[in-house]
């Protein structure tokens, strides 16, 4: 989960960042190759993430519960980020009512997203990290 904190975010931000001499081929590469890296590192964080909530409990009932949690934070949070983003990142034009079709809006929003993804990897590793005691492989 450490090894992947910095190259997920960075490969998130370079997905949003491209360079503006690339042709539309080229971009395309660019795109493919940052969502790969980006999808292949949190990968490498995501799956024992998802695997620390056996390791927290001897009960399956505790399990269950640990995952709910997590399942149930992330589906709000996210709900609420979405309502956010449309808000500041990508507000309503009198030409484009989605706000969507502005593309000086996802520059920032890649740079936005990268530093929350860093942030929330390395707050859930240092949590784990402090619970490995506690583990059941451990006792």
């Amino acid at each position: 989960m450490r090894a992947s904190i910095l190259p997920t975010p960075l490969s998130f931000y370079a997905l949003f960042h491209p360079t503006q001499v690339l042709a539309n081929r080229e971009l395309a590469a660019w795109m493919l190759t940052f969502t790969i890296f980006t999808r292949m590192f949190f990968t490498f964080f995501s799956v024992p993430w998802a695997a620390m909530s056996i390791e927290l409990s001897h009960r399956y009932e505790e399990h269950t519960s640990i995952q709910t949690y997590g399942v149930t934070a992330g589906w709000f949070v996210g709900a609420i980020f979405t309502f956010v983003m449309y808000a500041l990142v990508f507000p309503p034009a009198e030409n484009d009512p989605s706000g969507l079709l502005n593309p000086d809006s996802y520059a920032p929003f890649g740079a936005l997203v990268s530093g929350l993804i860093a942030l929330w990897m390395l707050i859930t590793t240092l949590t784990a990290l402090n619970q490995i005691p506690f583990s059941r492989t451990r006792s």
